[in-house]
């Protein structure tokens, strides 16, 4: 298999893991993440649905760092965009499905936290292009030569604000995924930079 298709894969499988984690986030409903708090915020300000805040969202931020800096925009931007989407959607009946009792709920939140946060470490590691607030994550951690746990939560504490300032709703959730998603997401970056120098 050829790297550029091993990176595709990546991105891929990275996305389809965001997905089923969106799901089981869903599920223990103890609060939207910081990016989705955001855009229901975005959502009630210009009156739109989440989904339709999210996608004007991304489509910005894609756009402008593609003036900016043009090699955070690729085909993993595209693939991501669609894939965790039809991701959630497929998984979310399926974990809809399980019992609605405290403990699973909260069982479900760490496992939706951990799925999120390493699928986003792997699609960004194949170096395809990133999409949304993971693309600015990136674009940040670089020109400020800063750990991208750091700036992820700093990132989502400020998507948090601004979402709730905007009518956005927080729970408990939020704030352990805004203080989890950036460890978790550097841990797996660090570890899939590992596997693939071990490989070369």
């Amino acid at each position: 298999m050829t790297k550029r298709m091993w990176d595709f894969l990546l991105v891929v499988a990275g996305s389809i893991i965001m997905g089923c984690g969106i799901a089981f986030e869903a599920k223990s409903n103890f609060g939207l993440d910081a990016l989705s708090l955001f855009n229901e915020g975005l959502g009630k300000l210009f009156g739109v649905p989440l989904g339709t805040a999210s996608q004007i969202f991304v489509v910005t931020i894609i756009v402008i760092l593609f003036f900016i800096d043009r090699k955070r925009v690729g085909i993993g931007s595209i693939v991501n965009g669609v894939l965790v989407g039809a991701s959630a959607n497929f998984f979310m009946p399926l974990v809809s499905q399980l019992d609605d009792n405290t403990l699973l709920k909260v069982l479900a939140l760490i496992i939706g936290i951990l799925l999120v946060s390493a699928g986003i470490g792997i699609y960004v590691s194949a170096g395809l292009g990133e999409g949304g607030v993971d693309a600015w994550m990136m674009f940040v951690s670089e020109k400020l030569k800063k750990e991208v746990r750091f700036v992820r939560i700093t990132l989502d504490g400020f998507l948090i604000v601004i979402g709730a300032l905007l009518g956005g709703s927080i729970g408990l959730g939020t704030l352990i995924s805004m203080l989890l998603y950036g460890p978790i997401i550097q841990f797996t970056l660090n570890t899939m930079k590992r596997l693939r120098e071990g490989n070369d």
